[in-house]
């Protein structure tokens, strides 16, 4: 069983980040959002990611767009594995 992860994109790193590009090349739809009860009894909205042995959910906010926003203008959509993109200057 895969344990399960709940982050926000201050908590995001490098790998993260690579992880959400690889999950959603052309970025999130709504229909990829989820609503889940989080540990407070409150809803949020995620989006889901996974890796060898985790389930990870980042919490859908204005700082994830602006540092997703930030990656796409960056590097013009193109996609490849030339990660250049500065990250910490986004958080």
């Amino acid at each position: 069983m895969k344990k399960e992860l709940f982050l926000e994109a201050s908590d995001l790193n490098k790998y993260y980040l690579q992880l959400i590009l690889e999950t959603y090349p052309d970025g999130y739809e709504y229909d990829d959002i989820l609503t889940i009860k989080g540990a407070n009894e409150k809803y949020l909205k995620v989006i889901k990611l996974e890796d060898i042995d985790t389930i990870i959910y980042v919490k859908v906010s204005v700082k994830l767009e602006e540092i997703l926003e930030a990656y796409f203008k960056h590097n013009n959509s193109k996609r490849n594995d030339d990660f250049d993109f500065y990250f910490d200057d986004y958080l």
